[in-house]
């Protein structure tokens, strides 16, 4: 039995590569392995996905289903989540056709910042003219949306199951990419967490209220295992105060950040 968690990971993302290599080999042009795992130096327990990226020729439809089942099957023998993007070649035609990748995670992994290629290559594929600037907005208002959402729908709806660590878990994430993203509108290409909050504090972008309340999302997420510690009451407040923040946040980089494109 593995116990060492980084050896874990190194586990589970060698079989999935080995085993999508078996089964995709004449299909199968690149894995990416992006996200936290390639930028910090060991995973974080109850916390890091192994995000993926796997980029085929062409579509079939036998392409899916494997996948899927190999995804279950590792979830649960090394007890992780594995996050999968799956990309075709025909999905760089146009610009148009560009535009669902407008996620700052995955166009920094087809930019191969900060990414690691586990096979294959990316050579000669049409990844130009991807309009950065018009992703950071599209993911902006897509994520804000998505935010409204979850608070509705999850967060305030029944007290009861607010301490669903999945539910702080996603938030922190969101917040943090939100994050990152707006950053790029300042030519800033910085790690989510720690570099992103120095380049706010750095740029004098928010508050220091602010500030304080991301450090204390940053400390939760360096000890999730310990999740549990937080009432109830307390984690009404700070899903509250998240909420406060994005939306402040968000309306500012829109509608005022977005001067530098007008001239």
């Amino acid at each position: 039995m593995v116990t060492d968690i980084k050896t874990k990971y190194e586990n589970c993302i060698e079989e999935f590569v080995s085993q999508i290599q078996n089964t995709f080999d004449d299909n199968l042009r690149a894995i990416i392995l992006h996200g936290g795992l390639v930028r910090d130096s060991s995973p974080i327990n109850f916390w890091s996905d192994i995000d993926i990226i796997v980029i085929f020729k062409n579509y079939t439809n036998n392409i899916t289903p494997p996948i899927s089942e190999l995804s279950e099957y590792l979830d649960t023998k090394y007890v992780l989540r594995m996050d999968i993007n799956l990309i075709y070649e025909s999905d760089f035609d146009s610009d148009k056709m560009k535009t669902k990748f407008y996620n700052s995670e995955v166009i920094n992994a087809l930019n191969q910042r900060g990414t690691k290629i586990l096979y294959g290559s990316l050579t000669d594929m049409n990844l130009d003219l991807f309009n950065e600037r018009e992703a950071v907005y599209v993911y902006l208002n897509t994520v804000q949306n998505l935010f409204r959402r979850y608070y509705i729908e999850n967060i305030f709806r029944d007290k009861k199951r607010v301490k669903n660590s999945v539910y702080l878990q996603r938030i922190i994430r969101w917040v943090f990419s939100i994050i990152r993203s707006s950053l790029r509108l300042k030519g800033i290409y910085a790690n989510p967490y720690q570099e992103s909050v120095d380049e706010l504090i750095r740029l004098h972008i928010v508050s220091s209220e602010d500030i304080k309340l991301l450090k204390r999302l940053m400390e939760i997420r360096n000890n999730f295992d310990n999740f549990d510690n937080l009432s109830e009451d307390a984690l009404i407040e700070l899903y509250s105060s998240v909420e406060c923040f994005i939306e402040k946040y968000i309306h500012e980089v829109i509608h005022e950040w977005q001067i530098v494109d007008k001239k």
